[in-house]
């Protein structure tokens, strides 16, 4: 059994089954179960993604196409 905190400091327990588990709440983080152990992600805007590909002295168009190749695109293009 697998007990997980989120920051509202509400617990979640989750039971050993045969496949890893996938949490999301909603619009604000994704928890995924990997073989290396649970991977806390947060979601974000594009807008606020593309100032941190910036910041870090990247291509913000090469980010983007990137997302659309691997499928990890939840939005729309205009």
């Amino acid at each position: 059994m697998k007990v997980i905190k989120d920051k509202n400091n509400r617990i979640f327990v989750i039971p050993n089954v045969e496949k890893p588990i996938k949490i999301v709440f909603q619009d604000r983080y994704n928890i995924e179960e990997t073989t290396n152990g649970l991977i806390i992600t947060e979601r974000i805007s594009l807008q606020k993604a593309i100032k941190q590909v910036k910041a870090a002295g990247n291509d913000p168009n090469e980010f983007i196409d990137m997302l659309i190749r691997n499928g990890k695109w939840e939005g729309t293009l205009v």
